[in-house]
């Protein structure tokens, strides 16, 4: 294959002057038909002239006798792509059956077919009593069907197919990043869901690397339903049972942003233990304290943490509106449901230079940050939100 392509190579770049047009590769003496296009010298020199940057063909006769046929074709095809170009950026892949111009039925684009696996390689010995190997003829057609370039030619019809160089399997892309995360092999990839909800962030104004890659380091599904599962890097909220929700991945975004966690920071959350925001802090910070009222779906937490094997997390049933004392002062804390008021419990248990984020509100409700300085608690408000109410007991 290689030799082909050097040709190409060597004839566009140093010995044809002025440059050509088009690069016809060809007549080869038997058909590159379905996958024969992967090992083939022929297909492989048009695929040099196409990455060079001209329209290439690669022609073939389906045997050994009838070249004019074949040549009469390829004339006719040039001279319409004189004509009209043929805008696709694509090789065409022409195959002709071996038969007399006016047996020919016409043209068929066509798709590659396939075959089943070439026949056994051959030992032979040379003269001088080397062993020698001879691979076998081609496998007999296996995807031969309505469609196919095997098809066309065996009917009388040339066959033309569109190639591209571009041999990326686009649908497993995500098949198989999913697979390395599970596995754990070499660095994390970002599956194509993940990169259009991080593009989706970025252009929400989420600015924050370091919080989109933690984002993008949790398993968002696991936090799901399965039925949900399809839809877990949606920028939506989704249920997880008992009434309650995992957060809008934006929300989730601005948050953390906002709270300015670092590798040392010990991170008070409430009502939330469920959600997936937990696990952005995990990765961010040193540890995290996380208060749910809700029982059960403490306990389904606990499950999850430890089916995750996260071990800087702590968790506790109790009520959210009175913080944690006993493991107070904290270096940010966060609430995702909306109190009428700011909770003066979690103000007194943030850390010197500590930050608060909570939605607040009833009818109307906007997003607060509470950050203490000295004995004062500044508060900037953010935006308006909607969030479930968050109520004291």
């Amino acid at each position: 294959m290689g030799t082909p392509t050097d040709c190409v190579y060597l004839g566009v770049n140093a010995l044809m002057r002025p440059r050509p047009d088009i690069v016809v590769s060809g007549i080869n003496a038997g058909p590159n038909l379905g996958d024969d296009v992967i090992y083939s010298g022929t297909v492989a020199a048009a695929m040099e002239g196409r990455h060079l940057g001209f329209p290439a063909l690669a022609v073939s006769l389906d045997g050994h006798k009838h070249y004019d046929t074949a040549a009469a074709v390829t004339c006719s095809i040039l001279r319409a792509l004189c004509k009209e170009p043929l805008r696709t950026g694509r090789i065409l892949n022409i195959n002709v059956p071996d038969l007399p111009l006016d047996q020919i039925k016409g043209i068929r684009v066509t798709r590659c077919g396939t075959r089943h696996p070439a026949d056994q390689v051959i030992p032979q010995q040379d003269p001088r009593g080397n062993t020698l190997y001879w691979i076998g003829p081609p496998g007999g057609k296996c995807d031969a069907g309505p469609g196919t370039d095997f098809a066309a030619v065996d009917e009388g019809y040339v066959s033309i197919t569109p190639l591209h160089v571009d041999l990326t399997a686009h649908s497993a892309q995500d098949v198989v990043s999913d697979w390395l995360n599970s596995v754990g092999v070499g660095t994390p990839m970002v599956s194509r869901r993940v990169q259009a909800l991080l593009d989706q962030l970025r252009a929400q104004g989420i600015q924050d690397e370091l919080v989109l890659n933690a984002l993008a380091a949790v398993p968002r599904e696991k936090f799901v339903d399965e039925a949900f599962e399809q839809k877990a890097w949606d920028n939506i909220a989704l249920p997880i049972g008992q009434g309650q929700t995992i957060s809008q991945p934006y929300m989730v975004a601005r948050m953390t942003e906002l709270l300015e966690l670092t590798p040392q920071s010990r991170v008070l959350e409430m009502a939330l233990v469920r959600d997936i925001k937990l696990q952005s802090w995990r990765i961010l910070s040193q540890h995290v304290c996380s208060v749910e009222r809700i029982k059960g779906l403490q306990w389904q937490a606990r499950r999850r943490l430890k089916n995750l094997d996260l071990h800087n997390v702590s968790t506790r049933h109790g009520d959210g509106w009175q913080g944690w004392q006993a493991r107070a002062p904290f270096d940010a804390i966060i609430v995702t449901a909306a109190p009428p008021e700011i909770p003066t419990a979690l103000m007194t248990q943030l850390d010197e230079g500590g930050i608060l984020v909570l939605p607040v509100g009833e009818e109307h409700q906007y997003l607060k940050r509470v950050r203490r300085r000295g004995g004062e608690f500044i508060i900037d408000t953010v935006e308006a939100v909607r969030f479930c109410p968050f109520s004291e007991g």
